[in-house]
């Protein structure tokens, strides 16, 4: 499994590789079904985001918890699979997706602890055909196909040549085949038609010009290296001028201080606006101050802002999903959490609402780091008039790993979703722009063709959006669904009909 996403990419791989563990869940007892897909998720955790343990100071007991907590949910899919299959005659080849689609779903949007990454469907990035259901399912129907098809292979496997033994009731492979082949030929055909047949494929909104500056995380906040860091956007921006693009965009934390506050700061952006006369798009914190039960509490925000030609301050958009622990404390004053889970620096205010940035070529939304891995965030940006996104990360954090391919995989699903492109623009990349279609059709390189730990300046086109898609207008209706049939699976497995049955019959 971890070999179908990035950095490896054997994108084919995910259609089989739950084959082995199907064809052994099959006849699992409960305990037996929720270890061994609790060690599978486990394995495949640590294997997948095994780049935390480059991020300078992550405990590595954070890393173990972060990996078992993820895993419970592989876990929690074993036991259920195995209180469906064992009390219920439903048939397991759509009972299969459904649970484990639900059980997606869940994880993504567990609270405070939601973690979308690594989904199934996910490592189908490239196969741009097959993932324009995301439009109406968002990732969650890839996941779904993708279990489908594992599934039932493993069902053909052990029925023409596994031993005899008792199956849950399904369907013969004598159609079974040819029935999941069509339905996942017809999602590839139409996905194929949709994007070969869009009238939308050349056209172009704006240009933008990204700056890449690769500034080392231990340099980033450190005083000695301020006016370096300013001098070297300046220059960078510069250059970026004979472009002539209609927005020049700094990635995330470019300004090392308080924008609104900082006059050497504003100095700096001012002159530079001057001279380029274009829109500029930067990030940088504000600090907030207020009184709280008689206490100075002092916070911080994590901004965007868009100065126009004339530096004046168009529109600031304030971070609005915080990552837990490292920008802010979950329930802080009423859970204690170990001190070493918290970064000091933990003190960080959410912002409530999407920002709208307004030009003359178009309207666009902003998500900051992380944020762009949440489809419904983006999807409030993009219902609130946002006809592109820019996503500015910072990734220094991670050094030369696979987690910037791996955050740029996941945008893909948000560019698709939506229907708008999506612009990303780093500290130390991937800086690129991914089509309404999910194509990754820019992206910044050196000479040796890295694209991570690299400096340059990245200009290119934005196309224009597709128009509302369903799931811009609807949001996660497939998603809610399925989980709604998981719960009744569930129901009904813990309710077998002749107990139903002797319930109603008694006096």
């Amino acid at each position: 499994m971890y070999a179908a996403f990035p950095p490896y990419e054997f994108h084919f791989l995910i259609w089989i590789a739950l084959v082995p563990v199907f064809s052994l869940l099959l006849t699992a007892g409960y305990m037996r079904a929720f270890l061994l897909t609790l060690l599978m998720g486990g394995v495949f955790g640590a294997l997948h985001v095994s780049w935390l343990e480059a991020v300078e100071g992550f405990p590595v007991a954070g890393y173990a918890v972060f990996i078992i907590y993820c895993s419970l949910f592989y876990g929690l899919f074993g036991l259920l699979f195995s209180f469906v299959n064992r009390r219920t005659s439903v048939p397991m080849i759509f009972a299969a997706p459904v649970l484990w689609t639900a059980v997606e779903y869940l994880r993504s949007n567990f609270f405070f602890l939601a973690v979308p990454w690594g989904l199934l469907g996910h490592s189908q990035y490239t196969n741009i055909p097959l993932i324009q259901v995301a439009s109406y399912t968002s990732v969650y129907g890839v996941s779904f196909l993708i279990v489908l098809v594992n599934f039932a292979v493993s069902e053909i496997i052990l029925r023409l040549f596994g031993k005899k033994r008792k199956l849950a009731a399904s369907p013969s492979p004598v159609w079974m085949a040819p029935a999941i082949a069509v339905v996942i030929l017809a999602v590839f055909l139409w996905g194929y038609f949709r994007v070969n047949m869009s009238d939308e494929n050349d056209k172009s909104i704006l240009t933008v010009s990204m700056i890449q500056p690769n500034i080392k995380q231990n340099e980033k906040w450190n005083p000695e290296f301020r006016d370096n860091i300013l001098t070297l956007y300046r220059k960078m921006t510069l250059e970026a001028a004979h472009n002539h693009p209609d927005l020049f965009i700094w990635p995330e934390s470019s300004v090392p201080g308080y924008v609104e506050r900082d006059m050497v700061i504003f100095s700096t952006v001012k002159d530079l606006l001057k001279k380029i006369q274009k829109p500029l798009l930067l990030s940088g914190d504000a600090d907030i101050r207020y009184e709280k039960d008689g206490n100075l509490i002092e916070k911080l925000t994590n901004n965007v802002f868009l100065f126009d030609q004339d530096a004046r301050l168009k529109a600031i958009y304030a971070k609005m999903r915080l990552l837990p622990f490292a920008e802010y404390v979950p329930y802080e004053g009423k859970i204690q959490w170990p001190l070493g889970w918290i970064n000091p620096g933990s003190k960080y205010l959410a912002g409530d609402k999407p920002q709208i940035f307004k030009l003359p070529e178009a309207n666009f939304g902003v998500t900051i780091c992380w944020e762009n891995i949440f489809p419904g965030l983006v999807r409030r940006s993009v219902l609130a008039g946002a006809q592109f996104i820019v996503n500015l990360s910072n990734e220094a954090w991670f050094g030369k790993t696979v987690a910037s391919r791996q955050f740029l995989s996941l945008s893909v699903f948000r560019a698709v979703e939506n229907g708008v492109a999506v612009v990303r623009a780093t500290n130390t990349g991937i800086s690129g722009i991914i089509d309404p279609f999910g194509r990754i059709y820019a992206v910044l390189t050196d000479e040796k063709g890295d694209e991570v730990m690299i400096q340059g300046i990245l200009t290119a086109s934005v196309p224009p959006p597709l128009g509302e898609t369903f799931y811009t207008r609807h949001g996660d209706v497939f998603a809610g669904i399925i989980a709604a049939i998981a719960a009744l699976l569930i129901l009904t497995a813990a309710f077998p009909i002749r107990l139903r049955m002797t319930m109603r019959i008694s006096p």
